[in-house]
Formats: C-alpha cells, sequence, structure tokens
C-alpha cells in the first residue's frame, strides 16, 4: 500500500456508525479526533469534557478542551462553568485549567483576559510580563488596556 485517503470531515461520524464491527467505536473515534485534530467529535469532546469534570479530573478534563476543535470548549461558558466550581481539597478548578492549558499551549483571547484580571488584581505583574515574554498569552487591545491601568 502506497498511500490512503481519508475523508476528514466524514470518518469520525464513519468510525461512530459502526458499532457493530469496530469495538469501543465512541473511545476510538474520541482517541483519534483528539490525536489528529478531526472534525466530528465535538459532541465526543463535550460529553469527555463533562465526564471528568463529574470526576473532578480537573486537569484531564483541561486537556481535552485543550484537545478540543476551536473554541469548542475554549470559551466563555467553560470559563465561567470551571469558576463556579467548588474546589475539592486542592486548588480551584479554573486555577488547574489555567495552568494545564499553560504547560503546554497559548492561551486564546478569552482565556488571557480572563487569567490576566486576577494576576493584574493580585499586583502580579511580573507573572504576567513573563508569561507575554514567553508567547503563552494572546495579546489583545483589550488585554493591553487592561494591563495598561495597572502598570502605565
Amino acid at each position: 500500500m502506497l498511500s490512503v485517503s481519508v475523508d476528514e470531515q466524514n470518518f469520525i461520524p464513519f468510525i461512530m456508525n459502526f458499532a457493530k464491527h469496530i469495538p469501543d467505536n465512541t473511545g476510538f473515534a474520541f482517541t483519534l479526533a483528539q490525536r489528529f485534530s478531526l472534525n466530528g467529535a465535538d459532541e465526543l469532546f463535550g460529553a469527555q469534557f463533562n465526564k471528568l469534570l463529574a470526576m473532578g479530573d480537573y486537569v484531564n478534563a483541561a486537556k481535552v478542551a485543550k484537545d478540543a476543535p476551536g473554541t469548542l470548549l475554549r470559551n466563555q461558558d467553560t470559563i465561567n462553568r470551571l469558576k463556579s466550581l467548588p474546589a475539592t481539597g486542592g486548588p480551584q478548578p479554573i486555577i488547574v485549567y489555567f495552568s494545564t492549558l499553560l504547560e503546554s499551549t497559548k492561551l486564546n483571547e478569552i482565556e488571557s483576559i480572563e487569567l490576566a484580571r486576577p494576576v493584574l488584581q493580585q499586583g502580579k505583574i511580573k507573572v504576567l510580563e513573563e508569561w507575554i515574554k514567553n508567547d503563552k498569552l494572546t495579546f489583545t487591545t483589550q488585554l493591553g488596556d487592561m494591563i495598561k491601568q495597572f502598570n502605565p
């Protein structure tokens, strides 16, 4: 075999429809969609994210959000949901979420603003400068205006 071509738009739905022939087709489809950024698995990402949140596994929930396509999970609704969750003997879920994302990816515009706000209010401008220097935040006019209020 010299090459294989896959219809990326329909591959995940195809796998989902073959429950008889593929053991754990849902898990297999999710793993493929996550690893290769394939479309058609939005419901799978949402379900996995919700399952991990319900279990209190905020680190892996953040990893699912990171791998989800576009802003499917990395949006204001997710941030608000994480802010409303109680801490379960450890750091706040929203802190776990941001920490996990910062380890391996750049925060999007919404995440950058939501993280910068409390950091600036705590007077930790140096931390924010370090993230900017390491290209961990998406810099926007709104973020710049917010920083300017604390450090002209």
